[in-house]
């Protein structure tokens, strides 16, 4: 497992390294990220997700499920109010408290979460990312509105009930239950749409990071803390929870893994939308983006000794 942590991590830098430089050479400027972004989360990453039911649903995968299930939306029942409470002690314009709340809450799953966990445990490990990423998008299209809206209104059911992700997470339950397999024809060109998420993913999030300069993403005293505990904090607090619950050892992984992902790139779509301080939202993303490389290795090798 070490070798293959470290292995993949070095995998990882590699293709952010060429997004950052196709950012820099203005290959991947921002309209194109923003095409390349629509396009990842529209229709790869729901045809990765869809596929990754592919396989019997073993009794392991049956007691992983749930455990996935349970460890999610507790995930969120504990974060976020926890969140919200630690928001109310940062000051400055208004808003920039419940960005700071959102960017503990909401890590970066679709873009890195499933490329990191399918790279780690390529048995099952977007399978069960899918999962938490079912809770993900029902607490931030709902609740998770919230923190984005000068009015405090929830998100539409609308926006809930048709997003790409949610929808490719259903159907591959449905699959699955039924132990339905696509036939062949389809299946190719499916896999192939989906093997492009991993890759394309760390190449975006890297030529993101051409657009900030170092000594930008440390000035203040809340962005520092945000990235501190969304890349420290919060995993090593459910690496804790783990070692009590001891739910099966690749649950437990993924479970760590989504905890320790930068911030989530729609903070900053939601915040702008929303007429939210949208620039503590990118800072926010880009700094945990850029040192979660170096976070990460160090948190997975830490759960797996813990763990194990």
């Amino acid at each position: 497992m070490t070798q293959t942590i470290l292995s993949q991590t070095c995998v990882i830098l590699f293709m952010m390294a060429v997004g950052l430089m196709a950012g820099r050479l203005g290959c991947l400027n921002e309209t194109a990220q923003r095409a390349l972004s629509a396009f990842l989360m529209s229709f790869s990453l729901p045809a990765a997700i869809f596929l990754s039911a592919e396989g019997p649903l073993t009794p392991e995968r049956r007691t992983g499920t749930l455990w996935m299930l349970a460890l999610s939306f507790g995930f969120f029942a504990v974060v976020f109010p926890l969140a919200v409470l630690l928001a109310r002690r940062v000051s400055g314009p208004p808003g920039r408290g419940r960005l700071f709340a959102a960017s503990l809450i909401f890590a970066n799953v679709g873009l890195l979460g499933f490329p990191v966990a399918d790279a780690l445990f390529p048995e099952s490990g977007l399978f069960y990312a899918a999962f938490f990423n079912l809770a993900f998008n029902l607490v931030f299209f709902s609740f998770g509105m919230r923190l984005f809206r000068p009015d405090g209104k929830m998100g539409s059911v609308k926006a809930l009930i048709t997003n790409p992700n949610l929808l490719a997470t259903l159907a591959m339950l449905v699959f699955l239950v039924m132990d339905w397999h696509l036939p062949a024809l389809i299946r190719q060109p499916v896999s192939l749409l989906g093997g492009l998420c991993s890759p394309l993913s760390l190449v975006l999030v890297g030529a993101r990071l051409a657009t900030f300069r170092p000594h930008e993403l440390f000035a203040g005293r809340a962005l520092k803390s945000a990235a501190l505990l969304r890349l420290a904090g919060i995993p090593l607090a459910a690496i804790a929870v783990l070692w009590l619950l001891r739910p099966p050892l690749e649950v437990a992984m993924v479970m760590v893994v989504m905890s320790a992902m930068p911030v989530a790139a729609n903070t900053v779509i939601a915040a702008q939308q929303a007429g939210a301080p949208s620039d503590f939202a990118a800072k926010a993303v880009a700094l945990t983006s850029f040192l979660f490389p170096a976070s990460l290795p160090l948190v997975l090798l830490l759960a797996q000794a813990v763990l194990a």
